[in-house]
């Protein structure tokens, strides 16, 4: 089992992904995710109420947990606090003039954030550092991608999965376009780590062709963003 991450580690290696103007936050909350939550996090706002329904109580303080940790984005950008409900696409709405993007995994959660005047999408992905199923595998990436990927310190497979989540929520709020794995490539960029997409898919999607991202492997975790620029 790999040692732990600390919030210092994961936060620094989250900002080292990200293009100038991009500000990230992290939070960890180790309690029983099925108690109540701690008084800590913030409280949820009453535009965000609604989505919240239907959850049960470990994915109501997962919720909760992910959008204290957006509102510490915010704050780091400079903004004041503020509702981010689930937007009609079923991403979080976030407040105008920024985007963002918020994942969790397991006890955190992290949240990213930059003006819209420097980006016109932002998704970032967190997943545990365990390897993918290898029968997934095929499913989620080809071969080619796979192999670069094995060039970073953890499964590759699980790489492609990250990097893949990240542009699918980079990509979701301007398209609205539900994307398969492997409607995606992933084609490695000039810096380890750093990478561009083709469209496989059918029709056109012509915002893949300007995507960035980057991935990381921390300790303990996967860590990947994927950006448009303005």
């Amino acid at each position: 089992m790999p040692p732990p991450d600390t919030p210092a580690l994961l936060h620094a290696a989250l900002t080292a992904l990200l293009p100038a103007g991009t500000v990230a936050a992290v939070s960890l909350d180790p309690g029983d995710p099925g108690s109540r939550p701690p008084a800590w996090l913030d409280a949820l706002w009453p535009e965000e109420l609604p989505a919240t329904r239907a959850m049960r109580p470990a994915r109501l303080r997962e919720f909760r947990h992910g959008r204290h940790c957006a509102r510490r984005a915010l704050a780091a950008l400079g903004q004041p606090m503020a509702a981010i409900p689930v937007g009609a696409q079923r991403a979080p709405a976030w407040p105008s003039g920024v985007v963002g993007s918020i994942s969790h995994a397991g006890a955190w959660a992290v949240a990213v954030a930059a003006p819209d005047r420097e980006l016109h999408g932002l998704g970032a992905d967190l997943e545990p550092v365990t390897p993918l199923e290898p029968a997934l595998k095929p499913m989620i990436a080809t071969r080619a991608e796979l192999d670069w990927l094995a060039q970073l310190a953890a499964d590759p497979g699980k790489l492609a999965f990250s990097a893949k989540e990240s542009v699918y929520k980079c990509l979701w709020p301007l398209t609205g376009r539900f994307i398969e794995f492997l409607e995606i490539e992933l084609l490695p960029g000039p810096q380890p780590g750093s990478f561009h997409a083709a469209w496989r898919g059918p029709g056109q999607l012509p915002e893949v062709a300007r995507l960035r991202g980057r991935i990381t492997v921390t300790r303990a975790h996967v860590v990947s963003v994927a950006w448009l620029a303005a």
